[in-house]
């Protein structure tokens, strides 16, 4: 698994969404801190965490995890 591209994809995707990392580690029940750390590729988030950050920006895990060219929700 890929940390730095799912790190990619999240900060990407946030900024395409034009939130603020508060914002997104607020749905996702985490810290800016760890969402800082997420965006550089250092860690993989827990399913729940993945699961609020994808709900958020409103993206399939899939695509978080593998960037899937399919990023609408199923």
């Amino acid at each position: 698994m890929d940390f730095k591209a799912i790190g990619k994809r999240i900060y990407a995707l946030r900024q395409e969404a034009g939130i603020t990392q508060r914002e997104l580690a607020e749905a996702a029940g985490v810290s800016r801190e760890f969402i800082t750390v997420l965006e550089a590729g250092y860690k993989i988030p827990p399913l729940a965490t993945l699961c609020g950050i994808a709900e958020r920006l409103d993206v399939s895990i899939d695509y978080l995890i593998y960037g899937d060219k399919n990023k609408a929700k199923a």
